[in-house]
């Protein structure tokens, strides 16, 4: 039997937003499992002291782990993945063209030896990674790269808070996944923040300039001076630009634009919602920029085999207490056989006269009362087998198993995980009731608001016909 197949089903992944002053987190769900008809399932924002972060760089991992866990829980649902989003400060980017005959192989190769004599440090000292851009009828890439130590200290952290970084992007990247053009003109997008400001031009959804600019240098109308000069210099390179925009005004998707949570502020919930949408992307299909050690399938893929890791740990650990039990009771058993037998022996083998005949009596009661004392113990060890294969059987595409907790064959078991909608969890539930291993199946009445990306926590006990030894007709 595969477990991978049983306990391994996508996990939803929130987006993450740095920044100097604040972190926000935005989580959708996708009712039916459609992208299209993604919905904002719920955002949260904290505030981190000064100095926690400057410039995009993180000073104080404690103080960044501890809001983070502030944040999850302000978000009121279990995240245990993000996608992360830096400022622009930390990141450098650039658009390259490139000949039309080149391949994915050569392109990868190519960037990084052109990279190499741009970048004012070394290869080994920087995440770099690059994506395809679409358009223009040339063969364009994105490239990306920052230090790996301000990576590394944002994923450290966030490993303390409970929170595994399955993708590392910047707001002008994750920004472009929100807005809603009819065309696909370039248009430059303004993005204030206490002490830099972004210059963003966006074709369509794809980036194709950034600059970050400190606000000192944008004081006395100055900002008017930055805007003609990013715009001639791009138009030269690249061709016209068809609006300035700020933030504030930009359209955006009615994910964001319309609903209550995000509604009254909506711009500022544009990056960690964009960083939300990159979440619903299939892992196999991310081809986007992730600044990381190990590509987008491979960071979630090693989450993956984590999650496994942690459940088989959790079973063994369960299971070999069980098995443990049993056999230091079959042991104590079948030792005061062995002992009961060799006290027997001598009294077999002799004449035993009429005054130990009442003895010998209370000696062979003693004898049946162990072995049928034995027996339950030898029938009362469950068919795991046989519950595992009937909880792979009664699983859908809209149930997630997190973990299987077993303490004694008497106490109820415990089945946690996460149902994509309320009409998945509660077929999920009927399917339980209906099994012939399973009893006093129960759904504790929490998250009751919640319609979809629901957590769960069943309890149930085992029927006898589980604990039935092989080759009685229950198992034949």
């Amino acid at each position: 039997m595969n477990l991978s197949s049983l306990f391994l089903n996508e996990q939803p992944i929130a987006g993450l937003e740095v920044r100097d002053t604040c972190l926000r987190l935005a989580l959708l769900s996708t009712p039916g499992g459609k992208p299209q008809g993604a919905q904002l399932r719920a955002v949260a924002e904290e505030n981190l002291p000064v100095g926690v972060i400057r410039q995009g760089v993180l000073h104080d991992p404690r103080s960044f782990a501890q809001s983070l866990k502030r944040l999850r829980a302000r978000a009121g649902a279990r995240i245990r993945y993000v996608i992360l989003s830096l400022p622009a400060d930390v990141v450098y980017s650039r658009v390259f063209s490139l000949p039309g005959t080149l391949d994915a192989h050569q392109l990868d190769k190519t960037v990084r030896l052109s990279v190499g004599f741009l970048l004012p440090m070394r290869l080994e000292d920087v995440y770099l990674d690059w994506e395809r851009i679409e358009g223009n009828g040339r063969n364009e890439v994105l490239l990306a790269t920052t230090p790996r130590v301000i990576v590394d200290a944002y994923r450290q952290a966030a490993d303390k808070a409970g929170v595994n970084i399955t993708a590392v992007e910047f707001h002008p990247l994750s920004l472009t996944r929100v807005l809603d053009v009819p065309d696909v003109q370039a248009r430059l997008y303004i993005m204030p923040d206490a002490s830099t400001t972004t210059f963003s031009i966006i074709q369509g959804r794809s980036l194709r300039f950034c600059r970050v600019v400190p606000n000192e240098r944008l004081a006395a109308g100055k900002i008017g001076e930055e805007i003609r000069r990013l715009r001639a210099f791009y138009e030269s390179q690249r061709g016209p630009v068809a609006d300035v925009v700020d933030l504030s005004r930009a359209q955006i998707l009615g994910l964001v634009a319309a609903h209550p949570l995000t509604r009254e502020s909506s711009n500022s919930w544009l990056v960690s919602v964009g960083a939300a949408l990159r979440g619903l992307i299939p892992r196999r299909h991310d081809v986007a920029i992730s600044l990381m050690a190990i590509g987008t399938e491979e960071a979630h893929a090693l989450q993956k085999a984590k999650a496994l890791a942690g459940f088989w740990s959790s079973l063994t650990v369960g299971l070999v207490f069980l098995f443990t039990l049993a056999y230091v009771g079959t042991w104590a058993v079948t030792g005061s056989l062995a002992r009961a037998a060799a006290k027997q022996r001598p009294l077999l083998t002799a004449a035993a006269g009429p005054s130990d005949l009442a003895n010998l009596e209370q000696r062979a009661k003693d004898f049946n009362a162990i072995v049928r004392a034995a027996d339950p113990i030898l029938q009362s060890t469950p068919r795991w087998d046989v519950l595992l294969d009937d909880l792979k059987a009664r699983l859908s595409p809209g149930i997630t198993i997190s973990a299987l907790t077993i303490t004694s064959i008497r106490d109820p078991i415990t089945l946690a995980g996460l149902a994509v909608t309320r009409s998945d969890l509660n077929a999920f539930r009927q399917k339980l009731v209906d099994s012939d291993y399973l009893t006093d199946v129960a759904l504790p009445l929490t998250n009751l608001e919640l319609t979809a990306s629901i957590p769960f926590q069943f309890t149930f006990r085992l029927t006898d016909s589980l604990r039935l030894t092989p080759g009685s007709p229950k198992n034949q």
